[in-house]
């Protein structure tokens, strides 16, 4: 099993964008291991597909290593809001890009 934790980000948040930042104590963690098909727990229904922001990253850094994905139960565990400019997107995207690379 695989463990990558990513903190949320302040970036996109209120008017501030990239010019003011927070300090915060929110993450996502992220655990992934070996399936013998996709499956995403953690998370509403809705983001448990195939088009998960994860496991669309995680395609594209095994895409950009050279590796041949396999398939993965991936397991969220994050406090970070969704869809409330506090990095969510990005934590999932790092998540998946960095499992590429640990898994392979």
């Amino acid at each position: 099993m695989i463990r990558i934790s990513v903190p949320a980000t302040s970036a996109n948040c209120s008017v501030g964008f990239d010019t003011m930042g927070l300090a915060l104590d929110w993450r996502g963690m992220f655990l992934f291991e070996q399936a013998d098909s996709l499956r995403i727990t953690g998370c509403p229904e809705a983001y448990a597909g195939e088009d998960n922001l994860i496991w669309r990253a995680y395609l594209t850094g095994c895409e950009a290593g050279g590796f041949s994905p396999d398939p993965l139960h991936i397991h969220i565990e994050s406090d970070i809001p969704f869809a409330r400019g506090l990095g969510s997107s990005a934590t999932c995207i790092v998540a998946g890009l960095a499992a590429a690379w640990e898994v392979h």
